[in-house]
């Protein structure tokens, strides 16, 4: 067994240990897990967890919606507050669905969520909690707010082959008026097709947000790779729904297959992600600073796959004793 990723995930923990603990969130949730949950499925019941670090006070807004009505609440040091979102509002008005662009304002969503707390510090998380596809979403704070993103999922696994929304995506959310946001696709995708150095260009306001799908399965064709770019800060989700792997449980892999959800709220650059997920058993995130990669781990029936994405230019071994080029999967 290599132990050398194991290794790696303890050292740095305690470089992430305070880095989701902030005063200022904002988050976009995606449209997954459309055929599990609770009625109406969509991944139900949907909760937002928020525990506070000292006394405080927290408010929970959607900026661009004025029909939402604020949330306000107190909590003591420690303590811990779940909010089912499905349970106040339709799913419509809490996930981001792809769409063809330019849109008329009225067509825009503004469904991106804004959590402040004061005086003390919280932490936030997202979670779909449905028996089959459960996932989390820790929202990063100020490390989730920036100008420039490089966004990627995975290259290995196909989606679920059930109708759905078993693709992967992503979602860009403003938290300025006036934000100009350039988005710089890998492939064709759901609604655009584009070429080699193509650019979308978004103009969004605070609480906006514009969700974008890959148009195939074929992990090859996933999320991978993108460079998001924005006139002021944006925040950005990414999502790969109901990845098709084989049961760690059965030594035959070509029978027992699964799937499962993976999603996140990214970093911005210079901070960039070290992800660690055990498929169906939850996952474990490090953020590093001022590295060159971002990577992922995924379990599967031979053990853990890393993905790796190189974001800068590296004339050294970068990985290892490998140096990566673009993305890239290792066992």
């Amino acid at each position: 067994m290599n132990l050398k990723p194991i290794t790696l995930f303890l050292l740095l923990l305690s470089v992430y240990a305070g880095a989701q603990t902030d005063n200022l969130f904002w988050f976009a949730a995606p449209d997954i897990s459309s055929d599990h949950g609770n009625a109406p499925k969509n991944g139900a019941p949907i909760y937002l967890h928020v525990t506070a670090v000292l006394p405080t006070t927290v408010t929970v807004t959607q900026p661009g919606n004025p029909s939402f009505v604020p949330i306000t609440f107190n909590l003591d040091e420690l303590e811990h507050r779940t909010i089912q979102l499905d349970a106040i509002m339709g799913i419509d008005q809490i996930e981001n669905y792809p769409q063809t662009w330019p849109q008329p304002p009225a067509n825009i969503q503004k469904k991106a969520f804004k959590i402040t707390s004061s005086p003390g510090d919280i932490t936030v998380y997202y979670e779909l909690d449905n028996y089959y596809n459960r996932d989390i979403f820790p929202l990063k704070g100020k490390n989730a707010l920036g100008r420039e993103f490089y966004v990627s999922t995975q290259n290995y696994f196909p989606n679920g082959n059930y109708a759905g929304t078993a693709w992967s995506g992503f979602v860009v959310a403003a938290t300025e008026n006036n934000t100009r946001i350039v988005v710089y696709p890998n492939d064709d995708w759901l609604y655009f097709n584009t070429n080699p150095g193509d650019s979308i260009l978004l103009n969004l306001n605070a609480g906006e947000t514009f969700a974008f799908r890959a148009e195939s399965t074929v992990p090859n064709r996933h999320i991978n790779g993108v460079r998001v770019n924005a006139s002021k800060n944006i925040v950005v989700t990414v999502y790969d729904d109901s990845m098709r792997k084989k049961h760690t449980n059965n030594t035959n892999c070509s029978s027992s297959l699964s799937y499962d959800t993976f999603g996140d709220q990214i970093s911005h650059l210079p901070y960039h992600r070290v992800t660690g997920i055990c498929m169906g058993k939850g996952k474990s995130e490090f953020l590093l600073s001022d590295k060159l990669l971002q990577f992922y781990s995924f379990l599967h029936c031979h053990g853990h796959r890393f993905f790796t994405n190189q974001v800068e230019s590296c004339s050294k071994k970068c990985f290892g004793e490998r140096e990566v080029e673009g993305i890239r999967s290792y066992n």
